[in-house]
């Protein structure tokens, strides 16, 4: 949805019964740094990576899928191994290529044996096994159970995991109120995914009473967490662009903050109308030059509208 919105907005200009709260649990969250870091990432530097790679392994980032433009553009230095890299660089390049790496087995047994010692997030790994590789997928139930043992002992991308299974009955039979569990679990620790599916839950209405406010509230906390998705459904409310607007303040200078925040995270639709906005000056001053940077790096990996306005 907001993929469309990003698009459509941008060439106009060419042609629970839980509280929560913007100060959510940050243990499960992307550190405020996160922008820098994946900046830093992509242009090689080897330290950024490692804290990424350590943000994929405890969860607070999903398993890359190069399927997805924004994760092949944004991760694809994980193509690259060189001797000495940590056990979680090892296995975030392991599930990046759906476990045909050259050192497969070894990495495999790690996270079994770690799994075995009670480790949560060798559990969650373990589980994703079964999701992420071709090697187990013929018993997917028993990663359903991996990521049941890491959920129970608070794994917020487990619980998460549990959730979606649950609600769209994926390899376990659908239980709405088992699925809004685990997702309120999620949210409530913080992960930013499960503040923002919280938070469209509640502004559509969909598992549970339709609530803008509350959806306001998930909405603002998800985006400090680090959700781009989020940040640019805050950028358009700001603006006056959200079709089901939220009841809070309107700020453009916000909107265009977020946007920023959203681009600089390496979401390729944020990365494209950020450009936009800046190559026609819309709510800040205008350069070119800039935008017309942003819009070809968007267009360089993909982004469709990108390289419809290049031409």
């Amino acid at each position: 949805m907001l993929k469309s919105i990003y698009i459509i907005f941008a060439m106009v200009f060419f042609i629970a019964e839980d509280s929560y709260s913007s100060q959510a649990n940050t243990l499960w969250s992307c550190p405020e740094n996160y922008p820098y870091l994946f900046e830093k990432a992509t242009e090689g530097d080897k330290l950024a990576q490692e804290e990424i790679c350590k943000l994929i392994y405890k969860g607070v980032i999903r398993y890359p899928d190069t399927d997805k433009d924004n994760d092949f553009y944004n991760f694809k230095w994980l193509n690259e191994t060189i001797s000495g890299d940590s056990f979680e660089r090892r296995v975030a390049h392991f599930f990046f290529n759906y476990g045909e790496v050259e050192d497969a087995e070894k990495i495999i047994n790690e996270i079994e044996k770690k799994a075995k010692e009670g480790d949560i997030y060798a559990q969650r790994s373990k589980g994703s096994l079964y999701f992420y590789t071709e090697l187990f997928k013929d018993n997917r139930e028993a990663g359903v159970e991996w990521y049941r043992k890491a959920a129970n002992k608070g794994h917020a991308r487990a619980q998460m995991s549990l959730a979606l299974r649950y609600l769209d009955g994926m390899h376990i039979e659908k239980d709405i109120i088992e699925g809004m569990k685990w997702l309120r679990k999620a949210a409530n620790a913080g992960l930013p995914e499960a503040l923002g599916t919280l938070a469209d839950f509640y502004h559509i209405g969909k598992h549970v009473d339709k609530d803008i406010n509350k959806s306001y509230e998930l909405t603002l906390a998800a985006s400090k967490a680090g959700e781009t998705y989020s940040q640019g459904k805050l950028a358009y409310h700001h603006l006056g662009k959200l079709k089901d607007e939220y009841p809070a303040n309107k700020d453009p200078k916000e909107g265009i903050r977020w946007m920023r925040i959203a681009a600089e995270s390496g979401d390729l639709d944020a990365i494209y109308t950020y450009g936009a906005w800046l190559f026609v000056g819309y709510q800040m001053e205008k350069n070119t030059n800039k935008g017309t940077q942003l819009i070809k790096k968007a267009a360089k990996h993909g982004h469709k509208a990108a390289r419809s306005f290049l031409k």
